[in-house]
């Protein structure tokens, strides 16, 4: 019987696209609240100017929030405890203008969707519920933030669990290293502009697919 479902669920991903999507930076701007939850979790830290905050979103997260001006004592503790603060807050975090109609029309084309987030599924599934798309995404899978052999981990687990093609999978992220991730898993990559990283680092890191804007999603040539 388990052999049939997965032929049917085979059956039913032909001729369609697994968009597996990153959620900071990518379909959420959670930057501010992430700045936010840290300065409150510093001990009292003098916070940076606003103009160096924004400028810290062109770096990687992980890499940013280090530079916000925090001591380093308090950096693991801060990490560690960011995401599960996030979580009565998640109705200040906005989505990047234009992605939630991207996000449907992907849907409504047939395309099956998928997060794979180093932020908690709880937080997700929060924003998702509050921006209508609850009912848009197949799955949401957390993985380790800040290494790339978590995400690709994370890649390779997601693609077994549904039985997906690899041939069939675009990775939609904002970082380098989930980039890098996503083309050593195999499968194919988007990096989009809209997110913290700059288009420098991103076309260093090789993707399929460099856009600017969620509205383009729509116009990427799957297989």
């Amino acid at each position: 019987m388990a052999g049939v479902r997965r032929a049917a669920a085979r059956i039913k991903q032909w001729g369609m696209a697994a968009f597996i999507f990153d959620f900071d930076g990518t379909l959420a701007d959670t930057w501010p609240l992430v700045v936010d939850i840290s300065y409150q979790l510093s001990g009292g830290a003098q916070r940076l100017p606003e103009t160096r905050i924004n400028e810290l979103r062109q770096q990687p997260l992980l890499q940013a929030v280090r530079m916000l001006g925090i001591s380093r004592w308090r950096l693991p503790r801060m990490i560690l405890f960011t995401r599960p603060y996030m979580l009565p807050r998640m109705h200040e975090v906005e989505p990047f203008p234009g992605i939630v109609d991207a996000i449907k029309q992907l849907h409504a084309a047939g395309h099956t969707l998928y997060i794979l987030t180093s932020n908690r599924a709880q937080n997700v599934h929060a924003f998702l519920e509050l921006q209508g798309l609850a009912d848009y995404f197949t799955d949401v899978s957390g993985v380790y933030i800040g290494n790339v052999f978590y995400k690709i981990y994370g890649i390779h687990k997601l693609v077994h669990r549904y039985h997906l093609r690899k041939d069939d999978c675009y990775y939609v992220g904002n970082e380098p290293l989930d980039i890098v991730a996503a083309g050593r898993s195999g499968i194919h990559t988007i990096a989009i502009c809209w997110g913290n990283a700059g288009k420098r680092a991103l076309k260093a890191a090789k993707p399929d697919f460099l856009i600017d804007t969620p509205k383009q999603l729509a116009e990427i040539p799957v297989v």
